[in-house]
């Protein structure tokens, strides 16, 4: 297990700035996901993390050494690529044993190491199969495999999951999370998944245009983000203005120029009850729940509300109220 420090990194490419300087650190054994929009600049400093970019300024610490000018062979990091970057012609064997035989280490010990971490991705009795013949959550799990076999100091993902169907990416990052628990490898991973990241992380940093807009645990940035495009992003909250808020909701106290974030479970909708009122655009079911889009002064307005609840009339162009818990807001 390692600590990442990164010092004032910034990256530009020509005239275009990725990423602005910023500072971060990653504790020991922490699961740290860099969530943000494609094109934030997430994947351009997992790259200068691993040593495959060089920063434009500023300095990585890997347990307090000044790894910047170092090449990724010498950091000691494990990299798990988005397309798995396997090898086609290899068994399963051969591809995680690869990076053991390249150290030049016993063959007794190569394969101890193998089958420990074959048994720890559930893949022990698919040792001799050629990969192409896996399905592509194995592939993925061999892929993970390979990177851990090795013992580094850092384990980073870059959008593992995304060539995934969404049931084996739920079954694909619980076992990522398991094994990152019982190694208990520091890991880095990169997605513009915002459920993978609350689901994965102990803690979060999100960026957008190259700037990190808040770190903190997935509840802190659920429950209380700190601007309005983390309030969007993360949980995709409401955001109403301040003379909304007072004459719609009662909400005193607020800036002209503040905005107040409401998440859609916090919407109470009702037929006839509320101040607010809006036609409903879309309804879409997602089992607990059905999911509106209310059009309310120009703003679309999202709300979760229970499908168990049978008695509110909600349908595509209906006219329908509104409100939420004012003193609940934060």
């Amino acid at each position: 297990m390692a600590t990442v420090n990164l010092q004032n990194i910034s990256k530009t490419f020509g005239e275009v700035r990725a990423l602005s300087p910023l500072d971060l650190h990653v504790k020991e054994g922490e699961f740290f996901s860099l969530l943000g929009p494609s094109g934030c600049g997430k994947t351009t400093l997992l790259r200068i993390i691993s040593g495959l970019e060089s920063p434009s300024s500023g300095e990585v610490r890997i347990d307090g050494s000044n790894v910047t000018a170092l090449s990724p062979q010498r950091r000691n990091v494990g990299i798990v690529f988005q397309n798995y970057a396997l090898f086609p012609h290899m068994t399963v064997f051969q591809n995680v044993a690869y990076g053991l035989e390249v150290k030049k280490m016993p063959g007794s010990e190569i394969r101890r190491r193998v089958e420990d971490i074959l048994g720890k991705v559930h893949l022990l009795e698919k040792v001799n199969i050629p990969v192409p013949l896996l399905s592509g959550g194995e592939q993925q799990r061999v892929a993970v495999a390979r990177a851990v076999v090795v013992e580094p100091r850092i384990l980073l993902f870059d959008e593992p999951l995304s060539n995934l169907d969404h049931a084996l990416r739920v079954e694909t990052r619980a076992e990522i999370k398991r094994l990152q628990r019982e190694v208990g490898i520091t890991t880095i991973y990169v997605t513009h998944d915002q459920g993978e990241a609350l689901a994965l992380s102990d803690r979060i940093a999100i960026l957008n245009k190259g700037v990190v807009q808040q770190i903190g645990t997935p509840d802190e940035l659920y429950f209380h983000p700190h601007n309005a495009f983390t309030a969007s992003f993360i949980g995709h909250a409401n955001l109403f203005s301040a003379i909304a808020c007072r004459e719609y909701f009662g909400v005193q106290g607020l800036t002209e120029s503040e905005l107040l974030a409401v998440l859609p479970e916090e919407i109470i909708l009702s037929n006839n009850s509320g101040k607010a009122k809006g036609k409903i655009s879309s309804k879409e079911f997602s089992g607990s729940s059905v999911e509106y889009t209310i059009d309310f002064l120009g703003q679309f307005v999202k709300a979760h509300h229970p499908s168990s609840e049978k008695g509110l009339i909600g349908e595509i162009g209906n006219e329908i109220c509104f409100s939420f818990d004012a003193s609940a807001q934060r």
